[in-house]
């Protein structure tokens, strides 16, 4: 409590260091210092490794949110993000979208250092990179609490980690081409550039599928993987006479994603547009919850800390082989585990 009293933080960001200390406690909660004001039960039930038919929808929601969520997300990313989120929100006009559009040109400034390839320059790009990252982590949360969260800005979003993951996997990619000691790597740095984005790419779609899915099963028993897309076929076949080029060409994009993602689904069996009783949800979190603690570790930012530490190591080679050669072979692996448990 010292260290949050000396930075002034507030009530709500003192919600959001619990949020992460207490496994997904939502804003609609009232916490002081690090404890949450409500039945002695409640942070029992909260540090129990089984989902209990007996526990409250509330405290079922921040059980199965904690085995979903990335781990590096938890207790990395988000914690930090939490300082932003307090800045944002007390001391300054910015909104989500603003913050989101800060983030992707820090990303991009992070690739030219990269694309220098020196052990310098690597180290300047990683710490450059993380604050994207952290950043990135900040216009959710800033949006729920300023009461503006919007379909465009989650795919503005979506859409903005795009042009970050271009311009830093290029950086990469030209770094590996203006670094004489890597010589020997030159004639095969494309291939190992095109291995690695593609890699991240289907890593990062399925996770973010199996995420999307099972959180909002969990929160409301609608599965939003079903819903969001033909929510938002409607709303573009209605509004698209109204939209610009830009946001026609964004929510295209968007609905293609998301109908690559039911085509790969590896979770089938949970595939319906009708609401799952609260029973239904506990039943499903208890006999997958391991299944989703191993796709936690598949999620983009999973990948990026290895970036990172990559870059602060001056040897951007060691990211690359890490995510063709073990991550592919453990994302196989948790593909054919999740069809043949969930499936069956």
């Amino acid at each position: 409590m010292r260290l949050i009293k000396n930075i002034g933080i507030n009530k709500i960001t003192v919600n959001r260091f619990l949020f992460f200390k207490n496994r997904f406690s939502f804003d609609n909660h009232s916490y002081t210092g690090y404890f949450y004001l409500g039945q002695q039960k409640d942070s029992k039930v909260l540090n129990q490794g089984t989902v209990k038919t007996g526990m409250t929808e509330q405290e079922f929601i921040t059980k199965a949110n904690h085995y979903i969520e990335e781990p590096v997300n938890i207790y990395i990313n988000r914690p930090l993000a939490d300082f932003f989120v307090s800045l944002f929100y007390n001391y300054t006009p910015v909104t989500p979208n603003q913050v989101t559009f800060l983030a992707m040109i820090i990303g991009v400034i992070s690739g030219f250092f990269f694309k220098e390839g020196f052990a310098g320059s690597l180290f300047v790009g990683a710490v450059i990179y993380q604050l994207s990252i952290v950043l990135d982590c900040v216009d959710g949360q800033l949006a729920r609490l300023k009461k503006m969260t919007s379909d465009f800005g989650r795919i503005l979003d979506g859409a903005s980690d795009y042009v970050v993951g271009i311009a830093v996997f290029g950086g990469i990619y030209l770094g590996i081409m203006n670094n004489h000691e890597l010589e020997s790597y030159k004639s095969s740095a494309l291939v190992i550039l095109i291995l690695l984005c593609i890699s991240v790419t289907i890593h990062a779609i399925s996770y973010d599928f199996i995420k999307t899915k099972f959180h909002s099963i969990a929160k409301t028993g609608f599965d939003a993987t079903i819903n969001n897309m033909i929510e938002q076929r409607k709303k573009y076949e209605k509004d698209k006479k109204n939209q610009s080029v830009f946001k026609i060409f964004l929510t295209k994009i968007y609905l293609l994603y998301t109908n690559y993602q039911l085509v790969t689904n590896p979770a089938g069996n949970y595939n319906k547009a009708t609401k799952y009783t609260l029973a239904e949800r506990k039943k499903i979190f208890e006999d997958n919850k391991h299944i989703f603690r191993l796709w936690s570790w598949i999620g983009p930012n999973s990948h990026f800390i290895i970036l990172t530490l990559a870059g602060l190591f001056g040897n951007m080679l060691l990211f690359a082989w890490f995510v063709i050669i073990p991550m592919n072979i453990y994302y196989i692996a948790v593909v054919f585990y999740t069809k043949k448990k969930i499936n069956s």
